[in-house]
């Protein structure tokens, strides 16, 4: 929970990091299909999701107002949202 005006931080796999060996136009047309690509073993209960940044926006976008979309540490990236009001 956070309040009117209050900063969020999520952390996100980076597009650049995960999907580096994938041809460009097979990346690009698996993201303008979906907007994500997801990976993971159906033997355990997660997956792994990595967002096109436009899609990443524009879903964090619907309620929060996006700051930045960062790259971190290793195969990470920050967005940062500011919290309306």
């Amino acid at each position: 929970i956070t309040r009117p005006g209050g900063v969020v931080i999520t952390s996100h796999y980076d597009l650049n990091e995960h999907l580096r060996e994938w041809p460009v136009d097979v990346l690009w047309e698996t993201f303008l299909k979906s907007g994500y690509y997801e990976w993971g073993d159906k033997s355990v209960k997660e997956n792994n999701i990595v967002y096109d940044p436009g899609r990443l926006r524009e879903l964090w976008g619907r309620h929060f107002k996006v700051i930045c979309l960062e790259p971190h540490h290793l195969d990470q990236c920050h967005l940062v949202c500011r919290v309306p009001g």
